[in-house]
């Protein structure tokens, strides 16, 4: 079959996304398409498949109608002829719906990553009413629920697949002495880690008031930037956790670093859809905290859960974490690797063509 993959751009964790849907389907063409973004070719190389193609589109050209890149998604689908489309997050889930009525392909999947994507009604009409032979990949079940909440009952049309993690990362991953060279990080003591972009979705202001009840000999290090940076180095200073807090910026392949430490806490609540960085703390073997919400801990590969939204909570369970003894990377991922989510994409891929 040819296959097309939409994505609004090559962010965060998208690319290894793209790269699990390009490998779960190995006999078929994939053709894969970021809407912004520059062309990068080491992105079209990590993404795999047969085709990568970059829109470099602006932002600004993806509101309202869009019609810059319907029509640019026009013409790759008019000269693709595909079979099935795949699109990642809203946008792209429009886009591939309003052209499926003129290109018909045999399965269109939107993968919802987020919660509250379909809150606005104008998209919970566009599931319902408008585009009813569009099925949802929700990446965990907390997603699948909140999809359920705002468009009602998708018999058939929902499908719940989690995330795998890499097949290299354990290769990719630093020595312990050689990570800790490479982020200069020299500290005694319990050493732990958070990863993700600095937004209020992520609860590192939580996390530090969790930091700041800890002992003197707990620190963490921040890999991550965004918008709260300023904010948050604000709240290190008022807190008195100079020496304890480092912030390392965006590092590419951040996971490759994670032996340098010892723990990751991921303190994201109710609005976390998965958490990826959970399956990659397992796959370095590190003691893994994350909050009791739906998305992270339905996973079931956390050593300790603290109540969501609550510092005491989450400051005692940073307590336990030099204690913990994790599983290993084997048995704590053993739901989440490739041929596990190759598996469940050919069960959806043959319901909604076959079925």
């Amino acid at each position: 079959m040819n296959v097309l993959q939409i994505c609004h751009d090559a962010k965060g964790p998208f690319v290894d996304i793209c790269r699990q849907y390009a490998g779960a389907l190995p006999r078929d063409r994939i053709t894969t398409v970021y809407l912004c973004g520059a062309n990068d070719q080491t992105v079209a190389h990590e993404t795999g498949g047969d085709k990568v193609l970059f829109f470099e589109l602006d932002s600004s050209s993806l509101r309202g109608i869009k019609w810059t890149a319907l029509t640019r998604l026009a013409a790759v689908m008019h000269e693709g002829k595909f079979d099935v489309v795949i699109a990642h997050r809203y946008k792209c889930i429009y886009l591939a719906g309003v052209l499926s009525y003129l290109y018909r392909p045999r399965a269109l999947l939107g993968v919802v990553h987020e919660h509250k994507v379909f809150q606005r009604p104008t998209r919970s009409l566009f599931v319902r009413l408008w585009c009813r032979h569009l099925r949802l990949v929700a990446v965990s079940n907390s997603v699948a629920r909140d999809i359920e909440r705002f468009c009602g009952a998708l018999p058939e049309r929902l499908f719940t697949m989690h995330h795998a993690v890499r097949e290299d990362l354990v290769d990719a991953l630093l020595h312990r002495k050689e990570a800790r060279t490479a982020l200069e990080l020299s500290v005694s003591g319990l050493a732990l880690v958070s990863i993700g972009r600095l937004v209020n979705k992520k609860n590192h202001r939580l996390l530090l008031d969790a930091l700041h009840q800890v002992p003197d000999d707990i620190h963490l290090s921040i890999i991550g930037d965004g918008p709260l940076r300023s904010s948050l180095e604000a709240q290190v200073e008022q807190l008195g956790l100079s020496e304890r807090v480092v912030f390392h910026g965006h590092k590419p392949s951040a996971s490759r670093y994670l032996k340098a430490f010892d723990g990751l806490v991921l303190a994201s609540g109710h609005e976390e859809a998965f958490g990826m960085v959970l399956l990659e703390g397992s796959a370095a073997e590190l003691p893994v905290l994350c909050s009791n919400a739906g998305g992270p801990s339905e996973l079931g590969i956390a050593d300790l859960l603290f109540e969501s939204g609550n510092a005491n909570s989450l400051a005692a369970e940073i307590m336990k974490l030099k204690h913990v003894i994790p599983q290993s990377a084997d048995e704590r991922l053993r739901n989440f690797t490739p041929d596990v989510f190759a598996r469940r994409m050919s069960e959806v891929m043959n319901s909604v063509i076959i079925g």
